[in-house]
């Protein structure tokens, strides 16, 4: 039981960290032509902008915060799996 835990905590962190480096890329892209809105002095782009990159900070903040918890959990589970392995091969 604990190991299919492992298993699906550990296809979930895959799966998470795929979409942080997406947005990551989609940040930098955005940054992007942030820069050339405030060349060009685009007022309402430069807002528009700015509003998205700010979203996106929200959401990476949110995927690092359930990428802790993610970790923590698999932590605790790979620690039990361990004992349980300890304790079976201390009982024999």
């Amino acid at each position: 039981m604990t190991l299919d835990m492992i298993k699906q905590n550990s296809y979930n962190l895959v799966e998470v960290s795929q979409n942080f480096s997406r947005l990551e890329e989609e940040k930098n892209i955005l940054l992007q032509k942030l820069e050339i809105e405030k060349q060009n002095k685009n007022k309402l782009q430069i807002s528009i902008l700015n509003k998205r990159i700010n979203d996106i900070d929200e959401q990476l903040n949110e995927i690092k915060s359930f990428i802790i918890k993610l970790l923590v959990s698999l932590d605790k589970l790979v620690n039990e799996e361990q004992n349980a392995i300890t304790n079976t091969t201390n009982s024999r």
